[in-house]
């Protein structure tokens, strides 16, 4: 009889435990402040942490919510429900300690192991930002998984959400309260709608995701004590190792997703909700870092991008329409041409990328409420990037389509390209049984977007391809294969320091020495006389739309890295390029006190005009400190600082764009030398500079527009559509400076009389000087014996 009471008590408890088996998926609970339920809880304890009341309840099968107050750590565990139409009703306790859990089953892989993967604000709506409206669900678990699984699903960063029990309507939106304070209000209304915000955003990167760090100096102070934990007196590494391990979660229950650091204090804060905003800037002292999860294989030697809330860059780019922030990142590292920065329109989800940055064009950053800007800081890790760039590439065509083939290949002729170096007869012999043997030369396929280098072997072979001496950067290894490729990006003259660096012998034409290394002792960096050395070369001219021309960079704005989200107006402005001639000859290479001439070539459209704005000159390569950039053109009118002196000429129209001369100069400590111009399109035509020959003006560089109004350039006025910035670099030959060193003659070194004799007036007050100087001198004289004269004669009367 007791055995069959003692079982069906056991039976009874089992049916009436209030959680259910959660066998597709994972516990989760809810957070709610302020707030518990209008029941007695059926245990009691005094917890020492958060984490470890969230543990007690669920390890308890009977647990479906439960309280724990942050002041005296009392941890309360119910039974019932705590969600609308429950077992139970919420009531307020009005003390900000009080925290409410509801235990939720929800199967996603996306849900983060914390206290709470959602914090709850009951009958609150945030107005006007919602992203994707799901008209039907099962019930809140489904609408708390869509919002997990957002980004996958819909192309959404889900951070909150916004929940309708009595018709199951999920609202899914990428902003919190936290971004528009003003629009989180109560709900009014009769409709029960609860507001959760997601904490598992960021926290932890799926399969196929890498984290990345974002700084900024404008964020919000943090507000609610719940949200954070401190750790005083530690390092500032050892406060980023505690954030990215999410060691919060020990002691408070929550995954970090940001950092902030104090120097001066050596204090270090860890909290679970991004606070980048705010249009004031933190102290100095403070180290502000956040999280992000991107689909990317490039890695980051530190942190990726730099924030700055409610503003953006008012310049041509790139155009990504209705996507994620964290897509719009992505795209940043994946663009073809060099990503600079970023500016996102949250409202519109418009993602716009661009090659110049506030620094460059500080008075076209503006401020708008809607807006963020990123800065591009990550410093690519070098194995990365370059597997990064040699990854599933797509073929772009950089200098206009014309008749190009977006793929040619030019093998090398093995008499005049094969470089014998040692004295070695055959490059590709050795008596070393493990000699490389080549079956033929190198073949070269020149690409659109870079260059492909293949070796084939006689037998399997083990070594490495490299340029020589940058194999530490540009460099790839094979092992037992009868075929090996070397990647190098595509060629440029803009890029300081590239990695594969190579040599424009003329416009266009590159070369670059390839080395192909046995692999004997696997040591990096070193050169023996068993390697074998190749000059190989790559002709683009024949990728140029204008073969005429000297095209140093082309200014194009299509990209099919992003297929179908893209739009520009390239279509309507056309091409722009840039390039210097000499003797009517195009040439990227020039001595030092040339005279050559630079043209912008534009390509002519119907109703579009175009103008040249500002031009600068930057130094390429050279150890630092970086000479300040120098100003060439403004307004359309050359700086009176190298007016006549560098600028020997103003920009003038020609058929097919603007010409002006300019004579060769360099910076110190380079020989090669960028220039950078702006260019405006116009609509119709473009208001004409107005040029003054009074040389009072004065600008300092591109970067400081502050002293316009001090010019006497007049300012144009025009409704300017767009602005184009075209780049180009050039290199100076100065072997023969020594031959402008004069002599002086002998007859510069004579003097006449009148070098070295005096004026009248000088002589006259010279001659008057030294009469007084000769009276006064007489006089002293006379008086001293005088007075000695009286003195004998009165000591004689005595």
């Amino acid at each position: 009889m007791y055995l069959i009471l003692f079982y069906l008590g056991i039976l009874i408890k089992l049916g009436l435990s209030s959680r259910d088996l959660c066998e597709n998926g994972s516990y989760t609970f809810t957070k709610a402040t302020s707030l518990t339920i209008d029941k007695n809880p059926f245990k009691t304890s005094s917890a020492n942490s958060r984490t470890s009341c969230w543990l007690s309840c669920l390890t308890d099968n009977e647990c479906s919510t439960f309280s724990y107050n942050t002041n005296n750590g009392t941890c309360n565990l119910f039974i019932e429900n705590g969600l609308p139409f429950g077992s139970s009703n919420l009531i307020v306790t009005d003390d900000p300690a009080d925290e409410f859990y509801q235990s939720l089953c929800i199967p996603s892989p996306s849900l983060c192991n914390t206290s709470s993967s959602f914090d709850r604000y009951p009958q609150y709506l945030l107005l006007g930002h919602s992203e994707k409206v799901i008209k039907q669900t099962s019930g809140l678990q489904e609408c708390l998984k869509y919002c997990l699984e957002a980004s996958r699903l819909y192309n959404i960063n889900c951070r909150s959400i916004m929940f309708n029990y009595e018709n199951n309507e999920c609202i899914l939106n990428s902003m919190t309260k936290n971004d528009y304070p003003n629009l989180f209000v109560p709900n009014d209304k009769d409709d029960v709608i609860d507001y959760f915000e997601n904490n598992c955003i960021d926290i932890l990167c799926e399969n196929g995701e890498a984290m990345y760090w974002i700084e900024a100096k404008y964020f919000r102070n943090i507000t609610n004590s719940d949200t954070y934990v401190v750790y005083e007196s530690t390092a500032k590494d050892r406060c980023i190792e505690a954030c990215t391990d999410n060691e919060s979660i020990n002691e408070e229950g929550f995954n970090c997703k940001l950092m902030i650091y104090d120097d001066d204090t050596r204090e270090c804060i860890l909290s679970k909700g991004s606070l980048i905003g705010g249009d004031q800037i933190q102290g100095e002292n403070y180290f502000y870092k956040e999280k992000i999860c991107l689909q990317s294989d490039v890695k980051c030697n530190g942190n990726a991008f730099e924030a700055i809330s409610n503003h953006y860059l008012n310049i041509t780019g790139e155009t990504l329409f209705d996507i994620s922030l964290s897509t719009c990142l992505e795209a940043c590292f994946k663009w073809k041409k060099t990503c600079t920065s970023v500016s996102y329109d949250k409202n519109n989800k418009k993602c716009h990328l661009q090659e110049k940055s506030r620094f460059s064009h500080p008075r076209l950053f503006i401020y708008d409420d809607n807006m963020v800007y990123f800065d591009n800081i990550c410093e690519y890790d070098i194995i990365t990037y370059i597997r990064h760039n040699n990854k599933n590439k797509v073929k772009v065509l950089t200098h206009g389509e014309g008749s190009f083939s977006p793929k040619f290949s030019s093998q090398i002729p093995p008499d005049d390209k094969i470089i014998k170096e040692n004295n070695s007869e055959d490059g590709s012999s050795n008596s070393n049984k493990s000699a490389i043997i080549l079956e033929g030369p190198l073949k070269t396929i020149c690409q659109s977007d870079g260059i492909e280098v293949i070796a084939n072997f006689k037998s399997p072979s083990d070594g490495s391809m490299s340029i020589k001496d940058h194999s530490l950067k540009c460099k790839s290894t094979f092992s037992r294969t009868k075929k090996a490729i070397l990647n190098i990006p595509y060629p440029s003259n803009e890029e300081t320091n590239p990695d594969c660096p190579g040599s424009e012998e003329e416009p266009g034409k590159w070369t670059f020495i390839v080395v192909v290394q046995e692999n004997a002792n696997n040591l990096q960096g070193i050169v023996d006389s068993n390697d074998q050395v190749f000059k190989i070369t790559c002709d683009y001219t024949k990728q140029q739309r204008h073969p005429s021309y000297s095209i140093i960079h082309g200014a194009n704005l299509h990209s099919n890295e992003v297929k179908n989200e893209v739009k520009t107006n390239e279509e309507n402005y056309g091409d722009m390029y840039m390039g210097l001639f000499l003797n009517d000859k195009p040439v990227t290479k020039v001595n030092l006190g040339d005279e050559v001439e630079i043209r912008w070539i534009m390509e002519s459209r119907e109703n579009i005009d175009y103008s040249v704005e500002s031009c600068i000159a930057e130094r390429v390569d050279g150890v630092p400190p970086q000479p300040p950039p120098l100003q060439l053109y403004k307004y359309g009118c050359p700086d009176s600082k190298v007016k006549g002196h560098l600028i020997t000429g103003p920009i003038q129209k020609i058929n097919n764009g603007y010409s002006s001369t300019m004579k060769i100069f360099r910076f110190e400590g380079s020989k090669k030398v960028r220039i950078r111009c702006s260019i405006n399109v116009c609509l119709d035509a473009c208001s004409k500079a107005i040029c003054q020959d009074n040389d009072n003006s004065s600008t300092e560089n591109l970067i400081d527009d502050n002293k316009i109004t001090s010019n006497n350039i007049k300012k144009r006025h025009s409704e300017m559509d767009q602005e184009k910035v075209i780049t180009g670099v050039f290199s100076i030959i100065d072997s023969n400076t020594f031959n402008n060193v004069q002599n002086m003659p002998l007859e510069d070194v004579k003097m006449t009389s009148e070098d070295y004799c005096f004026s009248k007036i000088t002589f006259e007050g010279f001659a008057i000087l030294v009469g007084l100087s000769f009276i006064h001198s007489i006089t002293s004289v006379i008086i001293a014996i005088r007075q000695r004269f009286i003195t004998k004669r009165t000591n004689d009367s005595r």
